[in-house]
């Protein structure tokens, strides 16, 4: 059997891309399922799990958690960890753009710090 050599960093951009779809599959499944205000819980719980949405994403998730043990077994955590401050500056912006979420100053200035922070810890690798 041959040994597959994977760059840790396309392994954390794999993390990444699925954290943030599945965030945003969950998202969608949400909407069309709704609160449960109104709804017993249970009732509530049910639609919520058998929406191919949240299905879908909780399946992403499962595939960032596979993910994330391959990194960890490559990559010092104090590098990997804030590579996943990516994820959230993704989700703002695809937030906006998917959900007509607001846009704020306060989303974007919090974001270049994100990746701002994200940068200089890579940086002291």
């Amino acid at each position: 059997m041959i040994p597959v050599v994977v760059n840790p960093l396309a392994l954390m951009a794999v993390n990444v891309s699925c954290g943030v779809a599945g965030q945003m599959l969950l998202k969608e499944g949400m909407r069309h399922v709704g609160s449960h205000v109104g709804r017993g819980f249970l009732t509530w719980l049910l639609s919520a799990a058998l929406s191919p949405f949240v299905v879908a994403g909780l399946a992403l998730y499962a595939l960032t958690v596979i993910t994330w043990l391959m990194v960890l077994s490559r990559v010092q955590l104090s590098y990997a960890y804030p590579m996943l401050g990516v994820s959230k500056v993704l989700v703002v912006f695809l937030a906006v753009l998917f959900f007509q979420e607001p846009l704020t100053w306060f989303k974007v200035a919090g974001s270049a710090l994100v990746c701002i922070g994200v940068w200089l810890l890579g940086m002291g690798l």
